[in-house]
């Protein structure tokens, strides 16, 4: 009987080390989760500090929406302007941020300001450009000269 109530004690700390065991894991996982957050939150302010907007802050596709958005703002109005760039890629690592702004008493909004070049339609063609090509010339007292 002893030895039966030994094995019951025993199967039930078992199965409380094993549900205490559960519990830590998740927590840990938890925790690394929330190490990882606040490892993209530092990325993406160190961004902005160098004037780089940061995919860690606003979505690729809230980013995409808000292009879009702009570009069908500037048809509508009919103002003859179109976005120079149309793509993600520029504004992530090209253009330059040059102010946020956190609105907390209204809500929570965190606003940028980023420098989007527009131009007119009818400069937005590509342009041909033309290229030099330079190369040497022998001359017959052996003297070498550039053309163009």
């Amino acid at each position: 009987m002893q030895k039966n109530e030994k094995l019951q004690a025993l199967k039930v700390q078992g199965q409380t080390t094993k549900r205490l065991l559960a519990v830590a894991i998740e927590e840990i996982h938890i925790s690394i989760r929330h190490v990882q957050q606040l490892e993209s939150l530092y990325m993406a302010l160190r961004e902005l500090t160098h004037g780089k907007l940061s995919h860690h802050l606003v979505d690729v596709d809230q980013l995409q929406d808000s292009i879009r958005l702009l570009s069908s703002t500037l048809e509508q109005k009919n103002l003859n302007t179109q976005l120079l760039y149309t793509t993600t890629d520029y504004y992530y690592f090209h253009a330059d941020v040059t102010g946020a702004s956190y609105n907390h008493p209204g809500g929570q909004a965190l606003f940028f300001f980023i420098k989007a070049p527009t131009t007119l339609k009818h400069l937005a063609m590509p342009l041909k450009i033309w290229k030099a090509n330079y190369f040497s010339l022998k001359y017959p007292d052996r003297q070498q000269f550039l053309l163009c």
